[in-house]
């Protein structure tokens, strides 16, 4: 009873919202929708059958020029961290603002959008018993934006895919590396995430036992650059024990 009175009170609630600021698409400017279908049919997706099999880079089937042996060798790494990632779309002037008017203007409805474009380019044999596992908002950002973006897609990937949602890692203090290059992002985010020991995860006090028999992981995030940020939440939980690690970004920079 309480949660249908909850729900009502919501849909008043946005109905109000509504009624005062309409919903507009947040490239063109046409009301209606947070993405209009114009602007959703004419974004850059990421053509899949051209992308590198192994870390997504776009147009890196043949020859790869980002998880190559002397690429992975200038970034100080031995190999690719993850077992596979892809990405929906390209990064653009369009893609980007569609993060950002989620993340820093607050336009919730994006987050649907976000994960069923992501959802689109996720292989069916990823989602065999797999979990979901988002990258963790850093403390000062949620409460910045009151809010933590990386876990409302989550949700909704959860819901359209149907594989669970566990929140497996949290985030440690980190500088701010929007100004620095690979090498750098990658030590910056060494030791920037641990293993989330009160996290609504099934597998209780016994999480590190059980990652090395888990079903294969799905880290989420919204924009992959160097990759430093999912290469270290991979790596946390694999030296926990996890066996396969997978990612899905909805931008690839």
């Amino acid at each position: 009873m309480l949660a249908e009175i909850k729900g009502s009170l919501k849909l008043l609630q946005l109905g109000l919202s509504e009624a005062v600021w309409q919903t507009r698409c947040v490239i063109c400017d046409v009301p209606g929708a947070a993405l209009c279908d114009k602007c959703s049919r004419e974004l850059p997706y990421l053509d899949q059958l051209s992308a590198c099999p192994l870390c997504g880079a776009p147009w890196g089937r043949g020859i790869c020029c980002e998880c190559n042996q002397q690429t992975l060798r200038w970034k100080g790494l031995a190999r690719f961290p993850l077992d596979g990632c892809v990405s929906a779309v390209l990064l653009s002037p369009e893609t980007k603002r569609i993060v950002t008017v989620f993340k820093d203007r607050g336009e919730r409805q994006l987050s649907e959008i976000i994960a069923h474009h992501m959802a689109n380019v996720l292989p069916p044999s990823w989602q065999a018993e797999a979990v979901l596992v988002p990258i963790p908002a850093r403390t000062n950002a949620v409460r910045e934006r009151g809010f933590d973006h990386i876990s409302l897609i989550g949700a909704e990937l959860s819901r359209i895919t149907g594989m669970p949602l566990i929140p497996l890692l949290r985030a440690k203090p980190r500088r701010d590396q929007r100004d620095l290059d690979a090498r750098q992002r990658l030590a910056n985010m060494a030791g920037s995430f641990d293993l989330e020991p009160n996290g609504p995860s099934p597998y209780g006090n016994a999480l590190k036992e059980r990652l090395g028999i888990m079903p294969h992981i799905v880290l989420i995030d919204d924009v992959f650059t160097t990759g430093a940020t999912l290469f270290t939440a991979g790596n946390t939980l694999r030296a926990a024990g996890a066996k396969e690690i997978y990612a899905v970004t909805f931008i690839r920079a």
